[in-house]
């Protein structure tokens, strides 16, 4: 899911929400995120970040291993 919003009526500031699926391994799913960007004249800043839904299946073969998610934001 992607949803761009236009603020302030002008052409150069614009709020972005992401849906981001977790995974860890080829398909193993952890959850899903959230994250609100907003993006105003060469100028980019996190909003907003939830974690939205767990999806982590404790199996023998995944319990033991780590989830990573990252991601940068460059302005």
């Amino acid at each position: 899911m992607v949803i761009i919003k236009q603020l302030y009526g002008i052409r150069a500031a614009y709020e972005i929400t992401l849906e981001i699926n977790n995974y860890f391994g080829p398909h193993n799913s952890f959850g899903v995120d959230q994250v609100t960007i907003e993006m105003n004249t060469g100028i980019t800043k996190i909003i907003d970040l939830k974690h939205t839904k767990d999806t982590f299946h404790s199996s023998s073969k995944i319990k033991n291993s780590e989830p990573t998610c990252g991601f940068t934001v460059f302005s």
